[in-house]
C-alpha cells in the first residue's frame, strides 16, 4: 500500500469513516466494534452475504451508516481494491488492539474524521 497513493486515499477514507462512526457513538465505538464493521463488510462485498445478522442492533446501524458512507465517499472505488484495504485496516486493528480503543485513539489522532473546506458532514 505504501507504494499506491489511491490505495493510501482509500485506507484515510476507511479509517476517517470509523472515526466518524466512534465520535458520533460518543467514544463509545471500541477496537472490537469497528472489526465487526469490516466483517460484515467483507461478508457484504467479498462473500456476496446480503442476509447479514446482527446480535446487537445498534452494530446493525453503525453497519448501515458505514456503507452508506462509503458508497458516497468512494462510489468509484473497484470492489478489489476496497476490500483489500478493508484488509489491511483490519489486520492493522487487530495488531494494535488490547481489547479497548487503542487503535481508535491512535487513529483519532493521525487520520481523524474528514473535517474542514469540502468535507461531507454526516447526516442520518
Amino acid at each position: 500500500m505504501s507504494d499506491s497513493i489511491t490505495l493510501q486515499n482509500i485506507s484515510n477514507t476507511i479509517e476517517s469513516i470509523l472515526c466518524r462512526l466512534d465520535i458520533d457513538a460518543e467514544n463509545e465505538f471500541t477496537d472490537k466494534t469497528a472489526l465487526q464493521l469490516l466483517e460484515a463488510a467483507f461478508d457484504t462485498l467479498h462473500f456476496k452475504n446480503s442476509e447479514m445478522s446482527f446480535t446487537d442492533p445498534a452494530t446493525k446501524i453503525l453497519f448501515e451508516k458505514m456503507s452508506q458512507i462509503m458508497e458516497q465517499d468512494l462510489p468509484d472505488t473497484p470492489e478489489e481494491q476496497l476490500i483489500k484495504v478493508m484488509a489491511a485496516v483490519y489486520r492493522s486493528i487487530q495488531r494494535r488492539t488490547n481489547g479497548g480503543r487503542e487503535y481508535l485513539t491512535f487513529a483519532q489522532q493521525y487520520v481523524g474524521p474528514r473535517v474542514g473546506p469540502g468535507a461531507r458532514v454526516l447526516q442520518y
